[in-house]
């Protein structure tokens, strides 16, 4: 019997897709048990495989990374869009394989302490070099940041 043509016609990124989409289609049960309320974990397939699909250097790494990836997305209830979603899906080489992980940004880390219950907002801001800026830890903790209001004495951004 003749292999299928369709079949013979994959490239190899295309295969990994397809094993990927089983691979997800597999473990949706434990996807949706991680995610709970947090995260829609339909959209969360799907986000991952358009993540995969639309971008060679993650369909590169390998299934379980990416799956791994989804599954922490899902447990702590971020999404893998970088900027809306607050997790980065960033490949690296392991071992020299490629492999997918998640960092989390500042605002996916706000995210987390606002659902923690233990803060009740979190702001981010940038300190310049001609803002009025002091901070204190220890006994008697104190953050203040007053910032110049003219721009021409702002001066660089403080990291």
């Amino acid at each position: 019997m003749e292999p299928n043509t369709t079949e013979r016609a994959l490239t190899p990124l295309q295969s990994h897709y397809i094993e990927l989409r089983r691979e997800l289609d597999k473990r949706e049960q434990e996807i949706s048990a991680l995610a709970g309320d947090l995260v829609d974990p339909k959209r969360l397939k799907a986000l991952v495989l358009s993540m995969a699909k639309n971008n060679h250097k993650i369909n590169e790494c390998s299934t379980e990374s990416i799956v791994a990836l989804c599954l922490d997305c899902a447990r702590v209830g971020l999404e893998p869009t970088g900027r809306i979603g607050g997790m980065w899906p960033v490949p690296f080489r392991v071992k020299g394989r490629p492999t997918l992980q998640g960092i989390t940004d500042y605002r996916g880390e706000i995210t987390l302490a606002v659902r923690s219950g233990f803060c009740i907002d979190v702001a981010a801001r940038i300190v310049y070099a001609g803002d009025e800026f002091d901070w204190n830890e220890g006994d008697h903790p104190s953050l203040h940041h007053k910032p110049t209001r003219d721009a021409l004495k702002r001066g660089d951004a403080q990291l």
